[in-house]
């Protein structure tokens, strides 16, 4: 047998050992000198997304699902180009898509496609379908139509990208590294925004105090997804061991900071989601059949005691103090619509969406029609802040059952693979996404969501979890 020893490993002969690439990196070098010394804001450019290009492709595809769960953090940036808004999640998304199709087409490898994908593209068929045929003026529809095309694409490229358990749990951890980001730029913005500095700040004439939105789209997005990621990071932390004291004492200060993130982010829909997923954790959490039925029980019960001290404590407290101020206004809301301003004016738009969908029951009206139909209301452009009423005016009953049959889909897939999985941490992460993707969808009675990437990405995220990490998803 020959010593090879010295050899070098094959593949990796040394990309400037080679004449043939030594000579391409002299040039390469040189053209990037003479950029440098010409233009050198162009080549600096030029250098930056050859790079970015370049990690791209070396660590894909779990780089691509990196690049697009990170792009769904800066919904408040947007740029002008021509008739639409391109946003950095749509950016990320055309790009991942043509890395992706590369791909299939050079493998030949088949496209993944599951229950809730079949739904969500049959959900974008639908509004396709309305706009071509009811909406007053489809050329202005045509842009919502690209953009829900391009979440229900969302989720099935991403759902493709993940193929093994070590990328999923890679991915988890980087979407939690991102959401405590996200809430730690929100805290600061509210913080400097005191010193005349505004980096990521909402105010409005309905909210009692300036609330944060960080780098999303604004206040009712920031609170609603910190309140999902609060549920996440709370089932984890009750599968630590014991004896590991600083990741426990770690994952409290992390509950805090989305706690705090979910109470100055003003958003009632938000505390009322939140409140309804502690209420399925308390009953679903490490429970048999017949616990679940029995906590479920004590939980309806106790209800109305919760909320007759939950009133009184309101109604002592100083309504001074705004959290307490917006909470009060929350009862208040549902006892007399006319004495909130938001709630009455949502409740008017809901049911004049439900006027609306009965002149065309089956497919709706198709996006954006709302506002062709009304143009203004309240002072803003006229929209429906509540996903199911905005569903059934925009897709009728054959949207609302698609856009049904894929949440349901991804509660189920989820909730299955969850009662199979005997590892506490793996249970613990895919049961924080399932409660969290219950979560966003209360929190989108008062608000919606759909039209941005976040929650889509959150499903795949969830579904492709409960497809890897069951027993029967194999090794890695």
């Amino acid at each position: 047998m020959s010593d090879r020893r010295g050899e070098a490993k094959p593949g990796r002969a040394g990309l400037l050992g080679d004449p043939v690439n030594r000579l391409g990196f002299g040039g390469l070098a040189i053209l990037l000198g003479l950029g440098a010394i010409i233009a050198p804001l162009p080549t600096l450019v030029l250098v930056i997304v050859g790079l970015g290009l370049f990690l791209l492709l070396h660590w894909w595809p779990t780089s691509g699902l990196i690049v697009l769960l990170a792009a769904t953090h800066f919904t408040r940036f947007n740029a002008e180009i021509g008739p639409v808004n391109v946003r950095p999640e749509q950016a990320a998304l055309v790009l991942v898509v043509g890395v992706l199709l590369v791909q299939v087409l050079a493998q030949r490898r088949p496209v993944w496609l599951d229950l809730p994908g079949i739904c969500a593209l049959a959900w974008f068929g639908i509004n396709a379908l309305a706009t071509v045929v009811n909406a007053p003026d489809p050329g202005d529809s045509v842009r919502h139509i690209v953009r829900l095309g391009m979440m229900a694409v969302t989720y099935v490229v991403a759902v493709n990208l993940l193929h093994s358990r070590k990328q999923w749990w890679t991915l988890f951890w980087v979407f939690l590294g991102l959401a405590l980001a996200q809430d730690l730029f929100g805290l600061l913005a509210r913080v400097v925004y005191n010193f005349g500095v505004n980096i990521g700040v909402q105010t409005s004439n309905v909210l009692p105090i300036p609330v944060p939105y960080g780098t999303l789209e604004e206040g009712n997005m920031f609170g609603s997804q910190s309140a999902a990621w609060l549920l996440a990071f709370l089932c984890l932390l009750m599968v630590q061991p014991r004896p590991f004291i600083w990741r426990r004492a770690a994952l409290l200060a992390v509950i805090g900071v989305t706690g705090l993130a979910t109470a100055l982010s003003f958003s009632r829909g938000a505390w009322l989601a939140l409140g309804g997923g502690l209420a399925v954790w308390f009953v679903t959490y490490r429970a048999s059949r017949r616990a679940q039925i029995e906590r479920g029980g004590l939980l309806v019960l106790g209800l109305p005691l919760i909320l007759i001290v939950s009133l009184i404590l309101i109604q002592v407290l100083p309504t001074s103090v705004p959290l307490v101020a917006r909470l009060r206004s929350l009862f208040a809301a549902f006892t007399s619509a006319l004495n909130d301003q938001t709630f009455g004016n949502r409740l008017a738009d809901i049911v004049q969406a439900v006027s609306d969908w009965q002149q065309h029951p089956l497919i709706g009206w198709g996006p954006g029609t709302f506002f062709q139909l009304y143009g203004q209301r309240w002072g803003t452009d006229a929209w429906i802040a509540n996903q199911t009423a905005r569903t059934l005016q925009e897709t009728g009953l054959l949207g609302l059952l698609a856009f049904g049959g894929f949440v349901g889909g991804v509660l189920w897939i989820g909730w299955r693979a969850i009662g199979r999985l005997n590892d506490r941490l793996s249970r613990a992460a895919l049961l924080g996404l399932w409660l969290g993707f219950i979560t966003l969808m209360v929190a989108y009675q008062s608000t919606d969501g759909t039209w941005l990437a976040y929650m889509w990405v959150h499903a795949a995220l969830l579904v492709s979890g409960a497809r890897l990490l069951a027993p029967r998803a194999g090794g890695e």
